[in-house]
């Protein structure tokens, strides 16, 4: 409430400060969505790898009861 700012110095502080603010929410979310972007593709990525591994085991599995 106490500042040694007058009114116009004091409203342009304030838009900067908000500035400033909106500018580090966008940086942080667009940093969140790129952690989540790559942790989503990685996930998918072991999916399709383990369901590769999965096929792999399966076929041996049915050759070797073929084999009996």
């Amino acid at each position: 409430m106490r500042s040694d700012l007058d009114r116009e110095a004091l409203g342009k502080a304030l838009i900067l400060l908000d500035h400033r603010i909106d500018c580090a929410m966008r940086f942080m979310s667009q940093a969140y969505v790129s952690g989540t972007m790559r942790r989503a593709q990685l996930d998918e990525s072991f999916r399709l790898f383990s369901l590769g591994q999965d096929i792999t085991l399966e076929r041996e599995t049915q050759r070797a009861a073929l084999m009996e």
